[in-house]
């Protein structure tokens, strides 16, 4: 079935992609990261390349966003502080780790 809102690059396997997105409740970053998998290649005028590179855009952005809940919740965890300029300096290298 191709229309606009749901295309044939999406159409690939047994399901729809955006009903595996919504049914393991993904959320809009990991939903991202699935739909360029998914379709990887199969958009014309989009190479398997620039989807892909999609996907680890989202997935990076998901993966520095746990990483800062995570941190956060260990510095308070560790001193019971809420001081901003410790959490600052506690978060600073947080995106240091990106691919």
């Amino acid at each position: 079935m191709n229309s606009k809102h749901s295309p044939d690059h999406y159409q690939l396997g047994k399901i729809e992609v955006w009903d595996f997105i919504v049914d393991q409740d993904m959320g809009y970053l990991l939903g991202n990261v699935i739909k360029y998998v998914c379709r990887a290649g199969a958009k014309p005028g989009e190479s398997r390349e620039d989807d892909l590179l999609k996907a680890i855009a989202y997935l990076n952005r998901e993966l520095q966003n746990v990483r800062t809940s995570e941190r956060s919740s260990d510095l308070q965890e560790a001193d019971g502080s809420d001081d901003q300029s410790l959490r600052t300096l506690y978060l600073s290298d947080a995106t240091a780790f990106d691919l």
